[in-house]
């Protein structure tokens, strides 16, 4: 009877532990499906942080890799004396790498888009991730010859060191670099160095005697359809290249006798012109409001600028 009694107990205490033992083990699992969820909604906030950062910080370091690589091709041309070969090619090696003719430009400092590929790639880990960042294209044009237009797309791939969690994505972005305040290659290629000149973009319309005197005195640039753009400065050319639109401006040669050089008789003032062996003559302006007697300009700009010639 004893034993029948112990029995009875038993089976009780067995039939109340059960549903403690389930509640325990589905517990278990219900805490380890949270934790789960709780690191998925982790990494992808960390995802989405990481992705918001690149998203901000590739359109200005573009800007300023864009921006010295444009600064430093200039320094480089302007001290050697030499043009460059290709001007789009020696942008993207300087924008890239900090080189140009094989050396390292010191005045990128550490503004290539390759260093800061790196340094984004270091910063992924403190998101938890492991990355591989590439730049997947790189253009370098002229829309005018007052801007010149860097386009590149990123591809980031990140793994998540948690969950193994791939993400992939690529970001595109633009910088326009503006030439104005920049110095005119060309100017300084055409006159063994001498002669300097800075891009400064002309606010006002030129037309007649005056205007056309305000011009040549201030040194302003224009947009011209014959005229070179800031790329094709780059590389002494004196015609377009890269684009449908470029820049002139107007040869002052007084600055060139003031430095002993010998300038050019009876040839057009417009610096496209005037930095070519073989162009139109040129011909002194005819009125009392024009106040540069050694100024020539060829009988084509003398229509568009409203002047009359001798």
């Amino acid at each position: 009877m004893e034993l029948k009694k112990g029995f009875f107990y038993s089976l009780i205490v067995l039939l109340l532990l059960i549903p403690i033992v389930l509640l325990v083990l589905t517990s278990n699992e219900f805490t380890s499906a949270n934790e789960k969820d709780l690191t998925r909604k982790l990494v992808g906030r960390e995802l989405a942080n990481y992705a918001a950062s690149v998203d901000n910080d590739f359109p200005r370091a573009l800007e300023i890799s864009s921006k010295s690589a444009v600064i430093a091709l200039v320094a480089e041309i302007v001290s050697t004396g030499q043009p460059a070969v290709n001007s789009t090619i020696a942008l993207e090696s300087l924008l890239l790498n900090k080189t140009y003719g094989g050396n390292v430009s010191q005045l990128m400092g550490n503004n290539s888009l390759s260093e800061w590929i790196t340094r984004l790639e270091a910063k992924s880990k403190f998101f938890g991730f492991d990355s591989n960042v590439s730049l997947v294209n790189l253009s370098i044009s002229q829309r005018s010859g007052f801007e010149v237009l860097f386009n590149a797309t990123l591809q980031v791939d990140l793994v998540s060191k948690y969950e193994g969690i791939n993400y992939s994505r690529t970001f595109s972005t633009e910088s326009r670099v503006s030439t104005d305040g920049i110095e005119d290659p060309l100017y300084t290629l055409s006159s063994f160095g001498l002669v300097k000149r800075q891009v400064s973009l002309n606010q006002s319309i030129i037309y007649g005697p005056e205007a056309l005197d305000q011009a040549v005195s201030t040194k302003v640039y224009l947009p011209s359809v014959s005229g070179p753009g800031f790329l094709e400065r780059l590389e002494g050319k004196t015609h377009l290249v890269y684009s449908s639109q470029g820049l002139e401006s107007f040869v002052d040669v007084d600055e060139f006798i003031s430095q002993g050089l010998i300038i050019k008789a009876n040839q057009s003032h417009v610096d496209y012109y005037y930095f070519n062996d073989t162009t139109p003559a040129g011909y002194s302006v005819n009125s009392s409001e024009f106040n540069h007697p050694l100024f020539k300009i060829d009988p084509t700009n003398a229509f568009k600028y409203g002047v009359d010639l001798d």
